[in-house]
């Protein structure tokens, strides 16, 4: 693989990814690193969908609120998935990075 700083740098710049732990994390909002099992997707001839695993991983980074459940798990509310990527029930997190917003030169006089 690219390993996770050339995927990261696809989509987000300037943020510094740190492994997520699932029982030591905060709330917030925060760009994630998700990898999900990539499935090919087939039509059969009565125009029915089925997928199955290839085995590839496909990694992806979205933005998303992390939030703790009644369970105490964390789980990821995606900020806006048309744009900033979304999370399904089977992709596993695996990095975070805190959300900067860009540095950029204030107003001059």
């Amino acid at each position: 693989g690219k390993g996770v700083r050339a995927m990261a740098e696809q989509g987000v710049l300037n943020v510094e990814w740190q492994a997520f732990n699932h029982s030591d994390y905060e709330c917030g909002l925060f760009w994630l690193l998700v990898e999900s099992p990539d499935v090919d997707i087939d039509a059969g001839n009565d125009g029915s969908t089925t997928g199955r695993h290839t085995g590839e991983v496909v990694r992806s980074t979205v933005l998303a609120m992390v939030e703790e459940d009644a369970d105490g798990h964390p789980y990821f509310d995606a900020i806006d998935s048309a744009n900033f990527g979304r999370i399904a029930d089977d992709d596993v997190v695996t990095h975070f990075a805190e959300v900067k917003a860009p540095a950029r030169k204030c107003n001059a006089a």
